[in-house]
C-alpha cells in the first residue's frame, strides 16, 4: 500500500552541486489517497545563463529562464505542496539538496521525510544492476513526455511507485517502504547544519560516522564547496553515495593554503587510518630502488623492502614502491624508454648480455660496450622524476604560507623533507614520510615569488630562482 499522502519532485539544475548551482525547473506532483490531487511546474531564474551542456540535456536555454520567477517568487507555494507529505523522488538525495538549499537562503528550514525510488528499486529488485529511470522507463513501459524536463519526470517517478506497489504483494511492499521511511534521511538535518558552516577556505575536512569515529579525511582550498561535491556525486557513483549515508558529522580544520592543508591531511590520514581513504594510509613497508655503482663504474640498482626510509639514504634511492613486483615492472618502463640495462637495472640475471641488447634495445653496458660517462648520465634522466633527492639546503627551512586576505600565516618548520611543529621539535631519527616528500618538493619547483608562501633559509627569505638553484644542487 502506498502512503496516503506523498508529493514527487524532480529539479532540473544549472549544475551538480547545490552549493554552487542553482534549480531552473521545478515539477511537482502531490497524491492523497492513490489520486493526484495537485500538479505544480515552473521554469527557475537561477540569476545565471546556462551553459550548453544543461541546455543540450533539458532542452532549457538561457531565454526561457529570463522571465521565468525567482525560486523566492515561488517558495511558498512550493513547500505547502510538501505539508503533512513524504517527499519521494527519484535519486532523492539529489533533490533534496538543491532545495534544502534553495529554501536555506531565503531563512526557511526544509527537512520533509523522503522516500527514495532508487534506493526503494535496488532493495526490492536487487537482481537488477541499473536502476536510473531511463532504465525503469524501459524496463516497465512507463509512459513519458519530456524525459529530462521537472514534470515529465516527477510523472514516470510517481508511476513507477505505483508499478513497484502492483508488482509486489502489499506486506512485501509495505515493509520495504516502512524500512527505508523508518531509517535515518540519509543526509542528515545535523550534515545539512555542518554543511553549512563550512568555509569557503582552504584546509582538511572529516567524514565521522554516530561514534565520531573518522570515515574519510581529505583536503580543499576550498572545504565547502569540495564537500558538496562529495553529495552530489553519491547520485551516480555507489562508493560516494556509501560514504555519505553513513556519514553523519563533518569537522573541519583550516589551513592557511594549499601546502599546510596537502601535509595536514597526510598527517591526519596516517595517524587514524580512515576506511574510506586507499592511497595515503600508513604501509607497513615498501619497496626502495638503491642506487649503487659497479665495479666498472655503472650505475646499477638493487631492491630492498623497508619499514621506513632515514634521511641519511636520501640521494640514493631511484624510487619508491608498494612491492617488488610494482618496482620491476616500473623500472622496466624506465628501461625500455631509456635504453638502460635490465641487468645493472637488477630485473634480469644471468651472464653475459643482457636480453635486450641482442635485440637492439640495451646500449651495451652489461658487455662494457660504451661509455660509462654517458650511460650514467641516461641512468640519472631516466630517475630525475622519481628519485628521493638529498636534502638541498644545509639547515632546516621555514615555509610561510598566507591566507587569501592576509588575516594568518600557517608556519611549517622542514628540516630533510621532514615537517615539525617547532624547531624543538627536530630529531634525525625521524623517519622521511614519501607522501610529505612528494608534497614538498612539488610545492618547492612550482615555487613562484608572487605567491602567498614564503621560504626561509639560514634566517633568510629566498627567492623562486634562488629555490630552483637550491634544488639543483640536490
Amino acid at each position: 500500500m502506498l502512503p496516503s499522502r506523498y508529493t514527487v519532485v524532480d529539479v532540473e539544475t544549472t549544475g551538480l552541486s547545490p552549493y554552487d548551482n542553482r534549480i531552473i525547473e521545478i515539477g511537482i506532483v502531490r497524491v492523497e489517497d492513490g489520486e493526484i490531487v495537485e500538479t505544480f511546474e515552473s521554469l527557475v531564474n537561477p540569476r545565471a545563463s546556462l551553459s550548453s551542456t544543461i541546455t543540450r540535456i533539458t532542452g532549457i536555454t538561457s531565454a526561457d529562464i529570463v522571465d521565468a520567477p525567482y525560486f523566492e517568487d515561488i517558495a511558498i507555494e512550493v513547500i505547502s505542496l510538501f505539508e503533512d507529505s513524504i517527499l519521494v523522488a527519484h535519486n532523492a538525495a539529489f533533490d533534496l539538496q538543491f532545495l534544502h538549499f534553495e529554501f536555506k537562503r531565503l531563512g526557511i528550514s526544509f527537512h520533509p521525510k523522503e522516500l527514495c525510488t532508487v534506493r526503494l528499486s535496488r532493495r526490492l529488485f536487487p537482481e537488477h544492476k541499473r536502476h536510473g529511470l531511463d532504465a525503469q522507463i524501459e524496463r516497465y513501459g512507463l509512459t513519458i513526455h519530456d524525459r529530462h524536463r521537472a514534470l515529465g519526470d516527477t510523472l514516470a517517478t510517481q508511476q513507477l511507485l505505483e508499478v513497484f506497489s502492483e508488482l509486489l504483494d502489499e506486506d512485501t511492499f509495505n515493509k520495504h517502504v516502512k524500512t527505508l521511511l523508518s531509517q535515518p534521511t540519509k543526509i542528515s538535518k545535523t550534515i545539512w547544519q555542518d554543511i553549512d558552516d563550512l568555509p569557503t577556505a582552504p584546509g582538511v575536512y572529516t567524514f565521522t560516522d554516530e561514534k565520531k569515529k573518522p570515515l574519510y579525511i581529505g583536503k580543499s582550498i576550498d572545504i565547502k564547496s569540495r564537500v558538496n561535491q562529495h553529495f552530489s556525486r553519491a547520485r551516480f557513483d555507489q562508493k560516494e553515495r556509501e560514504l555519505c549515508s553513513k556519514t553523519k558529522h563533518i569537522t573541519y580544520e583550516k589551513t592557511a593554503g594549499e601546502i599546510g592543508a596537502l601535509v595536514l591531511e597526510s598527517r591526519k590520514i596516517k595517524d587514524v587510518s580512515p576506511p574510506y581513504n586507499r592511497a595515503l594510509k600508513r604501509v607497513q613497508s615498501m619497496v626502495i630502488a638503491v642506487i649503487h655503482t659497479s665495479s666498472s663504474g655503472y650505475k646499477t640498482l638493487t631492491y630492498e623492502r623497508v619499514s621506513y626510509i632515514s634521511s641519511q639514504r636520501l640521494g640514493s634511492i631511484a624510487g619508491v614502491y608498494s612491492s617488488i613486483k610494482q618496482a620491476k615492472a616500473k623500472v622496466a618502463e624506465i628501461s625500455k624508454e631509456y635504453c638502460l640495462c635490465n641487468k645493472l637495472l637488477g630485473i634480469e640475471a644471468g651472464s653475459g648480455a643482457c636480453f635486450s641488447y641482442h635485440l637492439g634495445k640495451c646500449s651495451g653496458a652489461c658487455v662494457n660496450e660504451g661509455t660509462v660517462i654517458s650511460y650514467n648520465k641516461k641512468f640519472d634522466h631516466a630517475f630525475a622524476e622519481s628519485m628521493m633527492l638529498e636534502w638541498p639546503f644545509g639547515d632546516y627551512v621555514i615555509i610561510g604560507e598566507t591566507n587569501v586576505g592576509n588575516t594568518f600565516t600557517d608556519i611549517l618548520y622542514v628540516d630533510s623533507w621532514r615537517v615539525f611543529d617547532s624547531l624543538d621539535d627536530r630529531d634525525d631519527k625521524t623517519p622521511i614520510d614519501v607522501d610529505t616528500y612528494r608534497i614538498l618538493l612539488r610545492s618547492f619547483k612550482s615555487y613562484e615569488s608572487s605567491s602567498p608562501v614564503s621560504f626561509v633559509v639560514q634566517k633568510k627569505k629566498i627567492t623562486a630562482d634562488q629555490l630552483k638553484v637550491f634544488l639543483q644542487s640536490s
